[in-house]
């Protein structure tokens, strides 16, 4: 029997989403929910954001699975700042600090995202871009001096 591909890889480490019933669906995002919030009170916002990371792959509609992200990267920030890293977003205004939360979370959702594509065995960015070497997307700028 051949290995499964980084495809079929991928929906093992996402536990087959395809193959839920919507009765399972609840469920599953109750049971999320639940853990979820447990790491956020227990002040485990990584942990928390990898977890809401893979339930917005399997379910990416579900608003409260967003509200909580952001509450994941506060923690982190939290964290960091304690740990004597600068928070980047202490002297924002409200609004401008709530935005800033929903792409810390963002970044948070990518980096798990990456990471999971290569624990399927996908080829990374630069395995496929050729590296240094720029892509057609993002191509080389060349400096002439005269």
């Amino acid at each position: 029997m051949p290995p499964p591909t980084p495809h079929q890889r991928l929906a093992i480490l996402l536990e087959h989403p395809e193959r839920r019933a919507p009765e399972a669906w609840r469920s599953w995002r109750k049971a999320k929910l639940t853990r979820v919030q447990e790491l956020l009170a227990n002040r485990k916002g990584v942990v928390a954001a990898r977890e809401l990371s893979r339930a917005l792959l399997q379910d990416p509609d579900f608003p409260r699975f967003d509200e909580l992200m952001a509450e994941a990267a506060s923690l982190k920030l939290r964290r960091d700042a304690k740990a004597g890293l600068p928070d980047p977003i202490v002297e924002f205004p409200e609004e401008l600090r709530a935005q800033a939360l929903q792409l810390e979370g963002f970044q948070l959702y990518i980096a798990e995202v990456e990471q999971l594509l290569q624990q399927a065995g996908f080829p990374s960015g630069s395995e496929v871009g050729g590296g240094s070497q720029g892509s057609p997307s993002r191509p080389t700028a060349s400096v002439s001096q005269s």
